[in-house]
């Protein structure tokens, strides 16, 4: 092919930059659906989750909390009851 130096030089760095963002981003998915884990199992061991467990267990904030707790919601691994601001999560099954 008719490629300049720098050009094929462009090509393999961007497959290298590629490659680690993909490498980062599935650690970083391995973490949170950890982290998720950690909050079904503390669910199922107390019979449901308040979003100041999640806070505690994970040591993140209150948005945070509430993101992850709205992501298992989605998934159907919880079901969420309650009205602010006394919203509880029981875990499903």
């Amino acid at each position: 092919q008719d490629m300049r130096p720098e050009k094929q030089e462009q090509e393999v760095s961007k497959g290298i930059v590629g490659t680690l963002l993909e490498k980062a981003k599935n650690l970083i998915q391995f973490r949170r659906a950890k982290k998720l884990d950690r909050i079904i199992i503390f669910a199922k061991h107390n019979g449901e989750v308040v979003n100041a467990d999640v806070e505690k267990l994970l040591r993140v904030s209150d948005a945070t909390a509430t993101r992850y707790l709205s992501a298992l919601v989605a998934q159907g691994r919880l079901t969420r009851t309650g009205q602010t601001p006394r919203i509880v999560y029981k875990p499903v099954g």
